[in-house]
């Protein structure tokens, strides 16, 4: 039998850039496997724009194809998602809450494996990677960077159970503030120097 058969992008996107834009985008389409966390990215290089599809996405989400091209091709007049992306997508004939149905992720969230805390505010830091990080929140207020501790490192765990720190046995967010984060952009990652 095979696998499905997938929409041709290119018919989808010239159609669309017709009825939209006057045939006067373009962009390279490709269909990515990588993309778990977003339906489609729109990437302008030194080459021009690509405009990448998440397989996944559109295997789970078929009648999505249209909307969430259109989504991209819209990035490629405008960025973000501000005040112009939304007057562009009622230009279009869609309503911005219409437009951004995509942007969802589709796939589970990826557990936290370890916990940091700043020594100077006690600002906690989630993270599924480990590393060596300084706190954010700390760096923008004061300028000055403060390397995290690690605190706890997690063991994979079933949806809807409490974190707890194995070293006091308290739940992880009960002091101070806590930051879910998914890597190192919540953190301020850049090498110091003179240590």
């Amino acid at each position: 039998m095979g696998e499905p058969r997938l929409p041709d992008l290119q018919s989808i996107f010239d159609h669309l850039n017709r009825l939209h834009f006057g045939g006067r985008l373009s962009a390279r389409l490709e269909w990515s496997d990588r993309l778990t966390r977003a339906a489609g990215k729109c990437y302008q290089g030194p080459e021009g724009a690509t405009i990448r599809v998440a397989r996944r996405y559109i295997e789970q989400f078929p009648d999505a194809l249209p909307n969430l091209m259109l989504h991209e091709m819209i990035h490629l007049v405008t960025r973000g998602h501000g005040a112009a992306f939304k007057a562009e997508a009622r230009r279009c004939g869609v309503e911005p809450n219409q437009a951004f149905i995509h942007c969802q992720p589709f796939a589970p969230p990826r557990p936290v494996r370890y916990v940091y805390r700043c020594p100077v505010c006690g600002r906690e830091y989630r993270s599924r990677r480990k590393g060596q990080w300084a706190c954010g929140a700390c760096y923008h207020q004061t300028g000055r960077r403060h390397r995290l501790r690690l605190v706890a490192a997690l063991e994979p765990r079933s949806p809807g159970k409490t974190a707890r720190n194995p070293a006091s046995g308290r739940g992880l967010a009960g002091k101070g503030k806590t930051t879910e984060n998914h890597g190192p952009s919540g953190f301020d990652n850049q090498p110091r120097r003179g240590r």
